[in-house]
């Protein structure tokens, strides 16, 4: 949760030669919609209402202080959300700009990678969505100290033209192909999900199957073990004993392997040049992903209850098949796509 709405300390005491002098802290905050609002809060107003109000904005970039008092800085931070969300720009917090604030500082959106066919080409000021997670997380890794929401305000903007500066992209702070690629460490935008792209897809979990496959494997047949597959590149790893007592990796530390999602991410950064998914489980890779009605071969298959509760993934190969990494005690191997449970979807990155 992104919203401040803790109680401040009640006073704070400064002893300058021997004389105290008390300085009273921001008036308890008030949630915007609470009864104890006005309507529309202007400036002039000071309460807690305007407390809360200032560090909504400051989860926003605004850079206030928060003493309750609905001065001209508070002003000025009012029409700039104003402007950056699509409301009338007057300075005054009504309904709209309430609801607006209570919506976009309730929670975080999940990120989703920069490069998904979920987020647009050019990701601009104005947009709050796991697109803009995702960006801003890159961007603190860079040094640029947001504030994680979701929301592309003025400090992200900032935090966008500084980072492109310093890259030699175009400053101009949206976030299009050349700053996603950079920002994922690429020199260039992933290729598009061709039939090209697909069917490296198929070839390389074919490989990896046979116990053939390249680069970075040695040859032979490949295990299931839980947590195999995420360490910081992808490919067979050791991986962990939390969350299955049953891995080989609990017993045996030096096990190396792949679970479903490892698996899948490995194939992927084959086909694609690039780790497009990364390390994260497959509830994270789902994100990043677009279903597709009628699947082809090199799409993903996934199962769980629904699309934040995944449990498995594979790698569609056509004829209701699909190769993964199934299962302690297994190989990476080809199922039929009944053998991976309540099937969600196919889906393409």
């Amino acid at each position: 949760m992104l919203r401040l709405l803790g109680t401040l300390t009640a006073m704070c005491t400064i002893t300058l030669a021997g004389v105290t002098t008390a300085q009273a802290a921001a008036p308890a905050p008030i949630a915007l919609t609470s009864a104890q609002c006005p309507t529309d809060i202007a400036q002039g107003e000071i309460d807690g209402c305007v407390t809360t109000l200032q560090q909504l904005l400051d989860t926003h970039g605004a850079g206030l202080t928060v003493d309750g008092d609905f001065g001209p800085a508070t002003f000025t931070a009012v029409k700039n959300y104003q402007s950056a969300h699509g409301l009338a720009v007057d300075g005054i917090v009504g309904p709209n700009t309430k609801a607006s604030l209570d919506q976009a500082t309730t929670t975080v959106p999940t990120p989703i990678a920069l490069t998904s066919a979920k987020c647009p080409t050019d990701i601009s000021q104005g947009e709050t969505d796991g697109c803009v997670t995702e960006l801003q997380q890159l961007l603190d890794t860079h040094g640029a100290g947001l504030t994680v929401d979701g929301d592309f305000g003025p400090a992200t903007f900032t935090a966008v033209k500084n980072y492109q500066s310093a890259h030699g992209l175009t400053a101009d702070g949206i976030v299009g192909p050349s700053t996603k690629a950079a920002l994922n460490g690429a020199s260039t935008p992933p290729p598009p999900p061709n039939g090209t792209v697909l069917a490296k897809i198929v070839s390389y979990a074919q490989q990896i199957e046979a116990g053939d496959a390249e680069p970075g494997w040695g040859g032979g047949r490949i295990q299931y073990v839980w947590g195999g597959g995420h360490r910081g590149t992808p490919g067979p790893s050791t991986g962990t004993c939390v969350g299955d007592p049953q891995s080989l990796s609990c017993t045996n530390p030096a096990a190396v392997g792949l679970d479903c999602s490892g698996f899948a991410r490995w194939v992927y950064d084959l086909a694609y040049g690039q780790d497009v998914l990364g390390s994260g489980n497959t509830d994270r890779q789902l994100s990043e992903m677009s279903a597709v009605a009628t699947p082809s071969p090199g799409d993903l298959a996934f199962f769980g209850t629904d699309t934040t509760h995944t449990e498995h993934v594979g790698v569609y190969i056509g004829n209701g098949q699909m190769i993964n990494a199934y299962d302690t005690g297994t190989d990476v191997q080809t199922n039929t796509i009944a053998a991976g449970g309540h099937l969600l979807g196919y889906y393409r990155y």
